[in-house]
């Protein structure tokens, strides 16, 4: 967290350098370099901690299913992420940016692999391993409801669901015709939404158990979900002249925060399974 709170604050230094100088080479250098070797950081630390929270696990644990989808998920992300920001990127890190032939056609298509691994099909299996851990809490009868705060934030994803699929379709009835990888990326905000659901609920089910690093745990599924649907709609909102292109950037922002949220989540879960073992070795 502190980490990305020092990349952060160099970012906002590289974004104020680009209002003074009007040159956004200041910002697309911060994230084709530094910010681009922070997420690949951040997926790689996400997997190898859900890796080791899954070996935790006892094989008749409710759990382990939960969090074998949950690192297969990261896993994903891992993958997607090397190809989004490193390979997928014109950038001076990739080696087959050098590459004149490769620069015009490789990159684009590693780059659109790399949303349909990191996105799409993760979002799916991180979606079926929070249902297992739902089902998990479910059985031990900590399953809890949505509040207030969250049916509101719900009802927020929902219309800008509806409202994303009327464009989509407004769109092709006026003559766009959407390519492979575009329609690939079709399930993308509604998986986004489930898991914001799941998330959720989560969080409010391992609140009733009184346990507050499990809470911290699904607190940080449920921040990572939150900040990467905002990143979401914002880029939306962007994409059809609602925000200015300055906003445009700072939604870029979000989404080093939110790779730290999905690294801390499976952390948490190993200081929960630390704290039982030295409880059970001291009862011993």
């Amino acid at each position: 967290m502190g980490i990305t709170a020092c990349y952060l604050a160099a970012g906002l230094f590289a974004f104020l350098a680009w209002k003074l100088t009007d040159n956004l080479a200041w910002v697309v250098e911060f994230f084709q370099a530094p910010a681009a070797l922070l997420m690949v950081w951040l997926a790689l630390l996400q997997f190898s901690l859900s890796l080791h929270a899954t070996g935790s696990f006892s094989p008749d644990d409710w759990l382990r299913p939960a969090w074998m989808l949950i690192t297969s998920s990261a896993g994903f992300q891992l993958v997607g992420t090397v190809l989004i920001q490193l390979l997928g990127t014109d950038s001076r890190l990739n080696p087959i940016a050098h590459q004149a032939v490769w620069r015009e056609t490789l990159i684009p298509l590693l780059r659109h692999v790399g949303h349909t691994i990191g996105e799409t099909l993760r979002f799916a299996l991180l979606s079926a391993g929070l249902y297992y851990a739902l089902k998990a809490y479910r059985r031990a009868g900590f399953i809890s409801r949505f509040t207030r705060v969250d049916w509101t934030v719900l009802i927020l994803m929902a219309a800008y669901l509806v409202s994303n699929v009327w464009d989509v379709e407004f769109a092709i009835a006026h003559g766009k015709h959407p390519d492979a990888w575009e329609m690939l990326s079709w399930p993308t905000d509604p998986l986004l939404g489930l898991l914001l659901a799941q998330g959720l609920l989560l969080l409010r089910s391992a609140q009733k158990m009184g346990s507050g690093m499990i809470g911290r745990c699904w607190k940080a599924f449920a921040a990572g979900l939150f900040l990467t649907a905002l990143g979401d709609v914002g880029q939306w909102a962007w994409s059809y002249g609602y925000l200015p292109t300055a906003c445009e950037a700072l939604i870029w922002y979000m989404w080093l925060p939110a790779a730290c949220a999905f690294a801390c989540a499976p952390a948490f879960q190993l200081e929960v399974i630390r704290h039982a073992e030295l409880s059970a070795n001291a009862q011993c």
